[in-house]
């Protein structure tokens, strides 16, 4: 039990990891639904309308704890 319990952290780790070096240089501003009537993008790391944080626009290209992914690839790359 201790070492599935190890994988899985070291996997859940491994998963962060991944989800904070993927970065995009265009930012929104976080609070936008609440202080905006549409999406503030920049490139700073704060609002430059409300003051407020900016996060990072861009969602992962995939998500590296999918269970199905590598044979998902592995089908497209032989053509299927």
């Amino acid at each position: 039990m201790g070492a599935a319990a190890s994988t899985t952290a070291s996997a859940a780790s491994t998963t962060s990891d991944v989800f904070e070096t993927v970065k995009s240089d265009i930012r929104v501003c976080s609070e936008w639904p609440e202080a905006h009537d549409r999406p503030v993008y920049t490139l700073s790391e704060t609002c430059p309308e409300c003051g407020g944080d900016a996060e990072n626009s861009a969602p992962a290209p995939f998500d590296p704890g999918d269970p199905y992914g590598e044979y998902r690839r592995a089908l497209n790359r032989r053509g299927r």
